[in-house]
């Protein structure tokens, strides 16, 4: 009988939303995009394989209020089928593998109690910062390294935000209710620097195994919370902001080295995620036509992070503890700019110091981004040269370093189609955050038709 009831109140629910829709402004758009890389050295593996519908729904339920959705259905990966009753059955997606991804859900309250007060509801992408994807203010959506080479991809959260208007200026107040860590890259893309053990002579390391400790889900331990002011100020937009959050990149709290042998063993790792205070700044604008950026947050941890390290000696296991996380600010920071010559030559370049999941004043590294694009044929193709530089620091460039070469040919052969092919390839030397991407150079081609 509940089931019963369930069931029909929950066509009710749809009945009701369905009417609502209809009688609103519905406008659907999105796009059909796919993507395929393959290796450029080795055996050239196939290493991405996407088809993804993108669809974006917005429906003004009334002059004050607005619903906007978007979701991916993806046809993602290849064929995981092990055994020959997997290739039986399409909904085990051992030979189809496919998902269904809700990036956001919300709904915009115009005027909401006070004229000048509006209010959004839902999951949704909270997007702060004026650099181009590296953005250090940018700390309520977790990241999403998927697509490890995309840095400015992320997590959409549920979340409320409300922003308040005085003329040109706007405080914003957000809260996001429940903390999600960050999708991290594939094992192949190696972000940071592995830490090495000091070891006795002989003594080796069998496996590993690591444990994740979530924070609780609670009011306290799981929120982030954030307040943004915004405005113009000598015809530049700025703003100044301050989180309460999260890293949602784990932090190693203990190392221990478990015997198998009396040569071998296992060393098991325990994770967790800090708490921060951060404090931003930010501006955008144009100066002697150039458009210029500048953005910057001080990390503050809420306290101090030791690691635990437990391993073997002459003397059998020792405990001993190295500091993980000072409590001490360090500052994140971009600068930037772009510029578009006569002859539709386009620039764009910014510096970067401290990048993803660096910590600590004496962890930042430093990284050169470029671009340059330039259209041909009335307008029908471009040529897009990209690339990164990164260092340890200025000083140590020589030993310490990874670049990164992004050269893209794209083709419009009619409106809202797009076709792409393109390459990257990595090359380090010594440690850097991102020496572990090196080597894997690949090519890809992808279509892009938009509706």
């Amino acid at each position: 009988m509940f089931r019963y009831r369930s069931l029909v109140l929950g066509w009710i629910v749809l009945a009701l939303a369905f009417t609502a829709l209809a009688r609103a402004q519905v406008s659907l758009n999105g796009y059909v995009k796919t993507d395929v890389r393959a290796r450029i050295k080795g055996n050239h593996r196939l290493t991405w394989n996407e088809n993804r519908l993108d669809l974006k729904l917005k429906a003004h339920l009334s002059d004050r209020a607005v619903l906007t959705a978007e979701s991916w259905v993806r046809s993602f990966g290849f064929p995981t089928a092990a055994r020959l009753e997997d290739l039986r059955y399409r909904d085990r997606r051992a030979v189809l593998p496919w998902s269904v991804d809700l990036r956001e859900a919300y709904v915009d309250f115009y005027g909401f109690l006070f004229s000048n007060l509006d209010v959004r509801v839902g999951k949704q992408r909270i997007a702060w910062g004026t650099a181009d994807k590296i953005n250090p203010t940018d700390n309520l959506n977790p990241k999403d390294f998927e697509d490890p080479l995309d840095f400015g991809r992320k997590l959409p959260v549920n979340a409320l935000r409300a922003t308040a208007y005085a003329g040109d200026w706007s405080l914003e107040a957000v809260y996001v209710p429940a903390f999600t860590p960050a999708v991290l890259p594939p094992p192949e893309w190696r972000l940071g620097q592995e830490a090495t053990l000091p070891l006795p002579p002989g003594v080796q390391v069998v496996g590993s195994k690591n444990t994740l400790v979530l924070p609780p889900q609670t009011v306290k331990d799981g929120a982030n919370l954030g307040f943004k002011i915004s405005g113009t100020l000598a015809g530049y937009d700025v703003s100044a902001s301050y989180v309460y959050t999260r890293d949602d990149m784990p932090l190693a709290t203990s190392v221990v080295f478990e015997p198998t042998s009396q040569t071998t063993g296992v060393v098991s790792t325990r994770l967790s995620f800090p708490r921060y205070h951060v404090f931003g700044a930010d501006l955008a604008g144009e100066f002697h036509g150039v458009g210029v950026w500048a953005e910057a947050a001080a990390f503050v941890p809420t306290g101090e992070i030791l690691t635990t390290i437990v391993l073997p000696t002459q003397q059998g296991l020792v405990t001993t503890s190295e500091v993980a996380l000072k409590k001490q600010a360090f500052v994140k920071y971009v600068l930037g700019g772009d510029y578009t010559f006569a002859n539709g030559l386009y620039l764009n370049g910014q510096f970067v110091h401290g990048f993803y999941g660096e910590r600590g004043r004496d962890n930042l590294q430093d990284y050169l981004m470029l671009a340059v694009e330039k259209r041909f044929l009335h307008d029908e193709v471009k040529l897009r040269l990209g690339g990164a530089a990164q260092a340890r620091s200025l000083s140590d460039a020589t030993d310490n370093y990874t670049w990164i070469a992004f050269p893209e040919l794209s083709y419009y052969p009619v409106d809202n189609v797009e076709l792409v092919l393109g390459a990257y390839t990595i090359h380090a030397r010594g440690e850097t955050t991102l020496a572990g991407f090196a080597g894997n150079d690949e090519v890809y081609a992808k279509i892009k038709v938009s509706f």
